[in-house]
């Protein structure tokens, strides 16, 4: 899936993280949402990261910039961000605003709209500041080839 289709969809710029002179991490607010959503980090027009955000969209860029000026996370996705503005990148931040009270069903069971959007964009995606999407991806291999050795 390409940027040029998420920006169909209705995701749009909203912010960009750069190093300043001082080498600290800053985050340049264009137009964060103040509601929930879905966010990208994009590096190069290619998108490294696919998160939701429940309760604001610019409460959790707040939150990603904490944590660059006191890295405390273990989540990858904040070394690998703290990595690639070290590196002098500047990354992206794409958004699109989505209700998390929007709740649609599936055979009858609910689902959050948001981690649904997240779920469905980092399986189509697959990007890799995404653990989740990279871990899902090895274990369905790891699955078909124990399933070939016991076959063959």
């Amino acid at each position: 899936m390409s940027l040029d289709e998420l920006i169909s969809a209705g995701f749009a710029p909203v912010a960009e993280w750069w190093r300043d002179a001082d080498g600290v991490a800053k985050c340049k607010d264009h137009n964060v949402p103040r509601e929930s959503g879905v966010y990208l980090f994009v590096l190069g027009g290619r998108v490294q990261y696919v998160g939701a955000a429940l309760k604001s969209l610019g409460g959790r860029m707040r939150s990603y910039e904490r944590r660059q000026r006191a890295p405390r996370s273990t989540r990858p996705v904040h070394k690998k961000l703290a990595d690639a503005i070290a590196g002098g990148e500047r990354v992206e931040v794409y958004a699109r605003s989505i209700a998390s009270s929007e709740v649609c069903a599936w055979r009858g069971l609910p689902v959050n709209v948001p981690l649904g959007v997240e779920a469905a964009l980092v399986a189509a995606i697959d990007p890799p500041w995404n653990r989740r999407g990279r871990t899902h991806v090895a274990d369905t291999e790891n699955e078909d080839d124990e399933d070939e050795k016991v076959v063959g």
